[in-house]
């Protein structure tokens, strides 16, 4: 006991900062210390107290601070580099986004906007169609979903839309109303949104070529207000080098984005370094509001990766955790190789990164109870999942604690091979195991893997104790698919990582930087000079083809 109680000992003072506590821990950490932690109750205190000893308190105390986080601090605030062309961004962005249920019963609500942008979303979705008394409506046309005012959705983003983040919120209206009601729409825009939004270009130059009516009938009112972000038919990758403008933006089925990013992978990144790509889910899985892996359209660098909010699940964890860096704020800067317009890069043939992973899964606290029966005890796993490029894919999990869900030790060392570390997410699940049926779904906390807290360097293994929060929801399976959140859990890790060998990528950003003499020049920077000052703009993704029912 001696030999491990020397660990907590400090000479300044009985009580110790975390970050002094984290200093002094960090080459000296293992699992030992843990083990003997867990072995001795509250009695201890009063003797670490006299002996300038840290009490089980003290220790609790630091592993539930920022110190003891597995996310690193630093990547929690806004520190990515704001000034780079929007399509140089990953944004956060919501499917349907007034539905708060299905697109075919479900209600449409302005509550369904506000829960997406007070949980960063930086594009939302308006499908606007002809109400009566010459309202436009917002719906999920030719269903039985509700119907609320044009109006009221625009009013409610004005609130809203910069309280999470100060970064633009992109619209995206899909537009079937006729040409009078397209006119009422611009005059609410401009009404209601007054200077925050974004009506001319940033650099002050007239508009070119304006969306021609032959294609589309649109008010003139209404195309007036698109600036940067207009909607056209995608071909080929060929064509667009030679043809498309960097303002303009494409919309890809979920079904048509996989099958380019399979076949012409390299080709989908190019393109993505300098247009914006919007995917969104299948019309089958729209209709019930189910999501698609957004992982596989970030392999290739699709900005606008649509997904339904109000749908809990795998795919808006990954979705959370990929944005629950950099503040917040909806935005995520992508890896310098997907901002290199002559990029060679491939996420079925990255170049090599090897970066050997090791996650030593040590316990849980007070893990919630899912399964009410009555002398149903939690029997918990943990199974921890990289997501990523093709071949970073992989799931590894602890064995089952049986009838512990108050304090199970699992112990377990997991292995992962890394090659592409800049794109992957670690995702952490606890499971209640079941011998009969399915697991059931306690919680889950997804990272960046470049947001893990590797802790204090020493002969190249790098080991640190950590904790997370794991946040558990319950998500029905029925046509209301609510979600419920529980109280918050920890789950404690204990991570190193072995031999990381840097990958060289000569990346040449000068015909990414550019300036193009076409109208614009390029993209607006996420943090433009002009926003300084008037920083909480919007910007408008108009629909000149209405798409499918189910897009």
């Amino acid at each position: 006991m001696r030999t491990h109680c020397t660990l907590f000992r400090f000479s300044l003072s009985s009580q110790v900062e975390p970050k002094e506590v984290s200093s002094y821990l960090k080459p000296k950490s293992n699992i030992k210390i843990v083990s003997w932690v867990m072995k001795h109750s509250f009695t201890f205190l009063c003797a670490a107290k006299k002996q300038r000893i840290m009490s089980l308190d003290g220790f609790q105390s630091y592993l539930c601070s920022q110190e003891g986080s597995i996310f690193k601090p630093k990547h929690l605030d806004l520190h990515q580099d704001m000034s780079q062309p929007l399509s140089h961004y990953f944004i956060s962005s919501s499917h349907n986004t007034y539905l708060l249920e299905d697109q075919i019963l479900g209600q449409s609500s302005l509550e369904a906007y506000i829960k997406a942008l007070k949980r960063g979303c930086r594009c939302v979705e308006v499908d606007c169609w002809d109400g009566s008394d010459g309202e436009p409506i917002v719906y999920h046309g030719h269903t039985w979903t509700s119907r609320i005012l044009f109006r009221d959705v625009i009013s409610t983003l004005k609130e809203y839309a910069f309280k999470a983040s100060d970064f633009p919120v992109i619209l995206s209206i899909e537009n079937h109303c006729g040409v009078e009601q397209q006119t009422v729409m611009a005059q609410h825009l401009s009404k209601i949104l007054g200077d925050t939004l974004l009506t001319t270009l940033l650099d002050g130059q007239v508009p070119q070529q304006l969306p021609s009516p032959q294609k589309s009938k649109l008010s003139k009112e209404l195309s007036d207000l698109v600036v940067y972000c207009k909607s056209v038919h995608f071909r080929d990758f060929e064509h667009a080098r030679s043809n498309a403008k960097c303002y303009e933006i494409s919309s890809f089925s979920e079904k048509k984005a996989k099958a380019l990013a399979k076949d012409e992978g390299t080709d989908f990144v190019r393109y993505n370094t300098r247009q914006l790509s919007r995917i969104y889910p299948n019309g089958l899985s729209g209709a019930i509001s189910s999501n698609y892996n957004p992982q596989e359209m970030w392999n290739v660098g699709c900005q606008i990766v649509a997904l339904n909010f109000q749908t809990a699940g795998l795919e808006m964890d990954l979705n959370d955790g990929l944005f629950r860096q950099n503040g917040c704020c909806g935005y995520v800067l992508k890896p310098d190789f997907m901002r290199d317009s002559n990029t060679q890069f491939s996420p079925d043939k990255p170049e090599e990164q090897i970066c050997v992973c090791v996650h030593q899964v040590i316990s849980g606290q007070q893990l919630p109870k899912v399964n009410q029966k009555e002398g149903s005890i939690v029997d918990p796993l943990v199974r921890v999942q990289i997501f990523g490029v093709p071949g970073d894919q992989r799931v590894k999990e602890t064995p089952y604690i049986n009838n512990n869900g108050f304090n199970p030790v699992w112990n377990k060392t997991l292995h992962f091979v890394i090659h592409t570390p800049e794109l992957a997410l670690v995702r952490f699940e606890v499971e209640d195991h079941d011998r009969a049926s399915r697991n059931d779904f306690i919680g889950q906390f997804t990272l960046p893997f470049t947001c893990i807290q590797a802790g204090e360097q020493r002969d190249s293994s790098l080991q640190y104790l950590l904790n997370m929060y794991i946040q558990s929801y319950v998500a029905s399976h029925t046509r209301c698919r609510r979600t419920e959140y529980h109280s918050l859990r920890k789950l404690f890790l204990h991570r190193s990582l072995l031999n990381t060998f840097p990958l060289l990528r000569i990346s040449s950003h000068t015909s990414a930087l550019q300036r193009w003499n076409s109208y614009p020049s390029r993209l607006p920077l996420c943090q433009h000079q002009h926003l300084s000052a008037h920083m909480k703009k919007s910007y408008l993704n108009m629909d000149m083809k209405p798409e499918a029912l189910c897009t």
